[in-house]
């Protein structure tokens, strides 16, 4: 008997993806994700935006103290969510 041992190395090595839909009046980049994730693992989140420039921005979604109350008791969906680069809708675009 060969007495080579062998080793198996696994690991989970993909990287989230998301695609821009629109930029808001505010400046905030609104996105679709690729791939399925808990919306709720992406709030302070940073993130790159590749465009003719890199931008660092960060995953952010409507502060409680400005949601109704209908709006604190429903499940938070990716629609919620932007990102925000502290930029205007001018010098994002």
């Amino acid at each position: 008997p060969s007495n080579n041992k062998k080793m198996m190395v696994a690991a989970h090595m993909d990287e989230l993806g998301m695609m821009v839909k629109y930029i808001d009046q505010d400046g905030f980049i609104r996105f679709h994700v690729l791939g399925g994730y808990d919306p709720r693992t992406l709030i302070g989140q940073r993130v790159i935006v590749h465009g003719r420039q890199d931008l660092v921005g960060v995953i952010g979604i409507k502060a409680i103290h400005f949601m109704s109350e209908e709006e604190r008791k429903r499940t938070m969906e990716i629609a919620d969510l932007y990102i925000d680069l502290g930029r205007t809708q001018q010098q994002v675009m």
